[in-house]
Order: C-alpha cells, then structure tokens, then sequence
C-alpha cells in the first residue's frame, strides 16, 4: 500500500510539473483574450525616444506607436497605449515571475536576445541597430578600447549594460532613460555612454560637444514582447511585422 500511495503522490508531482511548466495548458489563449476584451494594450517606456515613441502635440506618436496600432488594426480591436518605467516595469516582462497583467505586448526597443527569450516570447525583428559609444568631442577618444575599463554611462537592464562590462570590462553608472545617460556625459561624470545607434545619432545631432565612435559595439534587433506562449498572437504579430517594417523604416528614417 505504501507502494501505491507512493506512486500516487509521484504521479500527481509529474502532472503538476506539466501543467506549470505550459503555458498554454487550461489558459485561454492571449490573442483570444484581447478580441473578447475589445481592446490591445501595448506598454511603452515612459521616456522620450524618437523617433520610436515621443510627445507631440499631446500625443504619442512614432514607428514603436504607429506598430502597434497596426497589431491592433490586425486584431479588430482598439488599442491602448500605457507609459510605464522601464526598470520597474518592462524590463521585468522578460523574467518568467512576471504576471502580465497591465499589459498584452510591449513594444518599446526592446532588443531580441536569447536570454529573455527563454521567458518570454519575441517576434519577428522590426528594427535592426546596434550599440555605439557617445564621448565628449575634446576627450580625444576614437577608438573603442580607449574606453577599456573606462566609467560609461548605461540604462538599467539594457544591452548596453551587458556590453559595456562584458566587451569594455568598464565601469559603469546605471541611469532610468537614455536622456539621463547623455546628461552625465555632458556633466563629466563618466568618460562616455554606451547606448542604441539611434539614441546616440540623435544626442550628437544635438550636443555639437558629442560625437559618436565610428563602428557599433554590437548588433541588434528590436521585437515585440510577449507572454510565453503566445502562439497565436505571436503568429498574427509576426505578420504584422515583416508585412510593414520596411514601410516603418521608410516613413520614419527617410
């Protein structure tokens, strides 16, 4: 008897292990969710960043906003924009703990990596970048290891984080927008930034005492985050996506 219950209890253990470890077991699938909700909620950093997502004229505009409006349209359904804090908030839909319940998707530069793909879903790439380094003009830095364990300045939870220590072996501030990382650069509090080629283009467009270092540190790809087994949203996503990144890019950067 003691076999038995023994077998049982192992038994009832497998069964439970199962049903966590798959998402898509006894849930309602995600894109069904959105279409009886009538509406798609799509996080977004709330910092300024164009031209993916900024204010103009008391509205959210840019390529990440105008994408998903596409998904959207794709569903049927209205869509819903919330600005939320990258740290405290987007950069945890990538760990497996985090409960999606503010928003369905977030689309905000969020590069595609293998790491957080293990947690969460990403779709097809909508932008292709990578990250460059911003110093001041008079430094007389041109060369990627001049800034070898120099101090960068980074946003919390980005690739820029992750490559400035394991490529530059730098030292580095951790700051909540991209704003703030060229601010401490103006300010001399690091020897430079580490940050996505748009971010870094557009702060030497307006800080003529900034120039970027020639060649990208690495190469990324933006995508849309999802909850872990979103299979048929990520279907419809996916489509969206190759459907109209060229146009994106086109209406956006030319």
């Amino acid at each position: 008897m003691k076999f038995v219950r023994l077998g049982r209890v192992l038994l009832s253990v497998v069964i439970l292990s199962i049903l966590c470890a798959s998402p898509s077991l006894g849930a309602v699938d995600k894109l069904e969710e959105i279409i009886k909700k009538g509406e798609l909620v799509v996080a977004v950093a709330d910092f300024e960043c164009e031209p993916f997502f900024f204010e103009k004229d008391g509205e959210l505009v840019g390529l990440d906003v105008d994408l998903g409006r596409l998904i959207a349209e794709e569903i049927g359904v209205k869509v819903r924009f919330v600005r939320v804090p990258w740290d405290g908030l987007i950069a945890l839909s990538w760990y497996s703990s985090y409960p999606w319940s503010r928003f369905d998707m977030a689309i905000s530069i969020i590069t595609i990596k293998e790491s957080r793909a293990r947690a969460c879903d990403f779709s097809q790439w909508y932008f292709y970048t990578g990250q460059k380094l911003l110093v001041r003009r008079e430094s007389g830095y041109d060369n990627p290891l001049d800034l070898e364990g120099k101090t960068l300045a980074v946003m919390a939870g980005s690739t820029g984080y992750d490559s400035a220590k394991s490529d530059l072996s730098a030292q580095t501030l951790v700051f909540e927008t991209p704003a703030q990382t060229v601010q401490a650069l103006l300010d001399g509090k690091v020897d430079g930034t580490l940050s996505d080629a748009t971010v870094v283009i557009t702060a030497e467009r307006d800080h003529p005492e900034l120039v970027a270092i020639d060649g990208m540190i690495t190469t990324e790809r933006y995508g849309v985050v999802l909850p872990k087994g979103s299979k048929d949203l990520k279907t419809l996503v996916d489509k969206v996506v190759v459907s109209n990144r060229k146009a994106l890019y086109d209406r956006w950067f030319k």
